[in-house]
């Protein structure tokens, strides 16, 4: 874009011998005859703008091609450079500014290449949000229509769980009623899983709002709600009373606890009088948690984990070669996210001298 027709030619010779004579070359002189040639050449890579023209300013100019068509590679050029204009050029959407005083050929070659490579990864960047976008949007979907169909399906079992009940009542069938008192746990369990399925399709964040929870009591919760994995391994488990009130949302410690019991049950634990423990851990040497968190171990009195891997296990879907084979390697990632949102710490004891303690820290109430 150059009114001037000797300057026009200094730079049509100038790209000839950096560029090629493979290349295409346009110009125009005005800015309303630019747009106009640029809407019909689609092809155009990279775009030579003057300053002064005679309809216009070359960053004007500059500015309605990056609105127009962002792929285009704009390159300003002026006879009186200055900071503001080259501030102003590159405000506006110029991939870089030159001067026809120093004018040279390797100059404008060097400028035109850097271009053109910025244009390719703004364009790569393009795509690539657009693709971001379409995944998110056929996320939400998916959100929104699994989140409907589990729902009608809780309903549906809710319905039949009242019915179980009404009918079991009866002194002679104590095991009827447990089974239906765990059923019930598991289906608000399931309904609270539903909600952040709901709230994340919403709003792509889950809950996390800390309120005041005692940990023992989350933990007897989760028992309750796994007896049948710990009975049929005949797995023990022991509580600690002491174990101090936390500042965390209640259904995120619930899935901290509900991840490191499973993982201790199926993973862990003698074959001879299996154990698991819920007690206070000590200050580890390698804290990196506040003063005002509190730090909490599930112990189990299995064969333990080799030192080499006490950090890989934390890592999302890597699993040990002994691990339970229907396992998918989450469990620890999920602790270790959770406890992390709440600038804690979650790590195995490396003083734990027979089987695994996972330790972690989250903030007191």
């Amino acid at each position: 874009m150059e009114d001037d027709p000797c300057v026009a030619q200094l730079f049509l010779e100038l790209l000839r011998e950096e560029l090629g004579y493979h290349c295409a070359l346009l110009i125009c002189g005005t800015v309303q005859g630019a747009l106009a040639e640029l809407g019909r050449w689609k092809a155009c890579d990279a775009v030579l703008v003057d300053q002064i023209l005679p309809d216009g300013l070359g960053t004007e100019l500059i500015a309605e091609i990056t609105n127009r068509w962002p792929d285009k590679a704009c390159v300003l050029i002026t006879g009186q450079g200055s900071e503001a204009v080259a501030v102003a050029a590159l405000q506006a959407g110029a991939r870089d500014y030159l001067t026809k005083m120093k004018m040279s050929g390797p100059l404008l070659g060097d400028a035109l290449r850097r271009a053109f490579q910025t244009a390719r990864t703004t364009q790569q960047e393009t795509r690539a949000a657009s693709e971001l976008r379409n995944m998110q949007q056929d996320m939400d979907h998916f959100l929104k229509a699994i989140s409907h169909d589990m729902g009608a399906n809780l309903m549906v079992m809710e319905s039949s769980v009242e019915t179980l009940k009404q009918e079991s009542v009866l002194p002679e069938k104590p095991r009827a009623i447990e089974s239906i008192t765990h059923l019930e746990a598991c289906l608000r369990q399931s309904n609270r899983f539903l909600n952040d399925l709901l709230t994340l399709a919403r709003t792509g964040t889950i809950e996390m709002q800390p309120e005041t929870v005692d940990p023992a009591e989350t933990a007897r919760q989760v028992v309750f709600e796994q007896r049948r994995l710990l009975s049929a391994r005949g797995i023990e488990v022991e509580i600690a009373a002491d174990l101090p009130l936390l500042a965390v949302h209640g259904a995120r410690l619930k899935q901290v606890l509900t991840n490191l019991i499973r993982n201790a049950a199926k993973h862990g634990c003698a074959a001879e009088r299996p154990r698991i423990e819920i007690r206070n851990a000590a200050l580890p040497a390698n804290s990196i948690a506040g003063d005002n968190h509190a730090w909490l171990c599930v112990a189990d009195n299995g064969q333990g984990i080799p030192a080499a891997a006490r950090e890989e296990i934390f890592i999302p879907g890597r699993r040990l070669a002994s691990a339970h084979p229907k396992g998918t390697g989450m469990g620890l990632a999920i602790v270790k996210k959770i406890v992390e949102h709440y600038a804690g710490q979650a790590l195995v004891d490396p003083t734990m001298e027979q089987g695994t303690a996972i330790i972690f820290a989250l903030p007191l109430a």
